[in-house]
């Protein structure tokens, strides 16, 4: 019997990490034991539409901004118009409480939160109507949920708290990706023909939304530093989001307009990869950064902040860690220290697709939990 799951997320657009794992899991999921949807909680077309189609998976689009309890109102009718759920697996964090609550009461057997970030600076420093939000939303999903998932153990605690591990209903299971399509050899001229950068160009490289997570004004500073050093570094920094137009102010201000790029969002991973030199990742805070777990598929040295789960490391060697506080230089120096090691691209696809990290570890184990919770919802109501 085929089991039916529906995702729910924020958004289905390229540049997300969630999003970029879930389109994975449709492509490849078992359509003999489960049928794969989504609901859409941004209520605006995505780029992954098309390709979620293609797999075989219906799109619900629901848009949450506004009353809360009308978003639960209109997630329980469109449950009720398609009837026949099995699993609500949510994965937009606190609000996940709202998902699993309104899916609870519409019928829907098995209920899942996945944390997929470490919000705990960002909690800590909320004003105290958004702390008091964030209380009652995880009371709502712990008592509604039928099983809690998160990508790390930092995701774990920031969602579930402290005491997770001894909760018994709290598990990690990790994104994964198919690094099938990064595979042949290194194409280094297209991947700077993309950016028109000259053949001896040191590409110091990012990719993240462009938002204040990511700390992509630190990682300018860093670049400004890098460019004094070095006549031919350039710095590309893959991405949108609401800080673009700061960011390439700053970038002027700094004197580096004409050596950084802003190419926006761009499905050719692979491509742009072969391109970098060094991958930067100056975060504030991460859950699970799929971009670094495809930094080391392709052997890309990578220079990380240490607020960035050290569980995402499966290639010894390749990932260097500081601390914000090091400052610019340090990070400046450090990242073209690096940019003689990066490891050839067979060898490290080769560690990458044996890693927890490959899509079908990660498809094996979701699928395999489904499996286990849809199986204690059938012996407890034999």
């Amino acid at each position: 019997m085929t089991a039916r799951v529906l995702h729910v997320l924020g958004r289905l657009h390229p540049g997300g990490g969630i999003e970029t794992w879930l389109v994975e899991l449709a492509r490849g999921v078992d359509r003999d034991r489960f049928a794969v949807d989504f609901c859409v909680l941004d209520g605006t077309p995505g780029g992954y539409d098309d390709e979620v189609r293609r797999a075989g998976s219906e799109i619900i689009r629901i848009h949450r901004a506004g009353n809360r309890w009308r978003f639960s109102g209109a997630f329980r009718a469109a449950l009720r118009a398609r009837p026949g759920y099995d699993v609500v697996h949510s994965h937009v964090h606190y609000f996940s409480g709202l998902v699993l609550h309104a899916a609870r009461q519409a019928g829907v057997p098995c209920r899942i939160s996945h944390s997929h970030n470490d919000t705990r600076v960002p909690d800590r420093e909320a004003i105290l109507p958004r702390k008091a939000y964030n209380t009652a939303m995880r009371r709502l999903l712990l008592a509604n949920g039928t099983l809690h998932l998160a990508v790390g153990s930092e995701a774990a605690t920031a969602l579930y708290g402290s005491g997770w591990e001894r909760s018994g209903i709290v598990k990690i299971l990790r994104c994964g990706l198919d690094f099938s399509r990064f595979r042949g050899e290194r194409r280094r001229d297209e991947g700077l023909g993309i950016f028109s950068l000259p053949q001896d160009a040191f590409v110091v490289g990012s990719i993240g939304r462009l938002e204040p997570q990511k700390n992509q004004r630190f990682l300018l500073q860093v670049f400004a530093e890098i460019a004094l050093r070095d006549p031919n570094a350039h710095l590309v920094v893959v991405g949108e989001g609401s800080r673009r137009e700061d960011l390439e102010a700053l970038a002027a201000h700094l004197g580096v307009s004409e050596r950084v790029r802003f190419p926006g969002v761009r499905k050719d991973v692979p491509r742009i990869l072969d391109a970098f030199d060094v991958f930067l990742l100056p975060s504030f805070f991460e859950g699970l950064p799929l971009v670094a777990l495809e930094a080391q598929a392709v052997g890309l040295p990578s220079l990380l902040s240490t607020n960035v789960t050290p569980e995402l490391e499966f290639s010894p060697g390749l990932v260097s860690r500081l601390p914000l506080d090091a400052g610019p230089v340090e990070w400046a120096r450090r990242a073209m220290a690096l940019r003689e090691r990066r490891v050839p691209k067979e060898e490290a696809l080769r560690v990458a697709e044996s890693s927890a990290f490959a899509i079908r570890a990660s498809l094996r184990a979701l699928q395999e939990e489904y499996e286990r919770q849809l199986e204690k919802l059938r012996v407890a109501r034999a």
